[in-house]
């Protein structure tokens, strides 16, 4: 008894994570808690980054909080790629994002109304940070978009953004 035991519990739990992925897999396949969006509109703040304003259509809005994000689609079932949420208004979302790659190169060039597909809110990436009382954060690039909405309540916090250069600097006079 003690060797069948021994035996099966290493694949029974192997089966487990491998229906845990599948059901995973088959929840994204199938497009559940995905919602659909319009490419609103697209502003370059520099010759790298662009601000990506999505309208949420349909029944189903996502809310977020500071410093979450979200992955989008271009196709309802296609690959899923993540981006912070800059900032969110009543049924807009704001992704601050460098064009760097495929993905990001084909957002950059998206039309206004093109159908986008979100799958979030995730994370929470300044967990209480209003509470922590000071703070020390560091932030580089366009990794400072989960910081900008967080700014106002940072007392006796230090954050420290490298960048490049100057001119390349994405929110620097918000940072200022």
């Amino acid at each position: 008894n003690f060797n069948k035991v021994s035996v099966l519990a290493p694949f029974i739990a192997i089966c487990a994570l491998f229906v845990f992925g599948l059901i995973l897999s088959l929840r994204s396949y199938v497009g559940i808690g995905i919602v659909e969006c319009r490419c609103s509109s697209i502003n370059n703040l520099n010759k790298d980054v662009i601000l990506l304003e999505l309208k949420q259509v349909g029944d189903r809005n996502i809310e977020s909080i500071n410093g979450q994000y979200i992955y989008l689609r271009l196709k309802k079932f296609g690959a899923a790629h993540p981006f912070s949420i800059l900032m969110q208004t009543d049924n807009s979302i704001y992704l601050g994002i460098k064009k760097f790659g495929k993905f990001t190169n084909k957002l950059a060039n998206l039309k206004t109304n093109t159908q986008i597909w979100i799958d979030g809110p995730y994370g929470e990436f300044t967990q209480n940070i209003e509470k922590s009382g000071s703070s020390i954060l560091f932030a580089a690039g366009i990794g400072i978009t989960p910081f900008i909405n967080n700014l106002t309540k940072l007392n006796n916090s230090i954050l420290f953004f490298s960048n490049q250069n100057q001119d390349t600097a994405v929110f620097i006079k918000t940072l200022r």
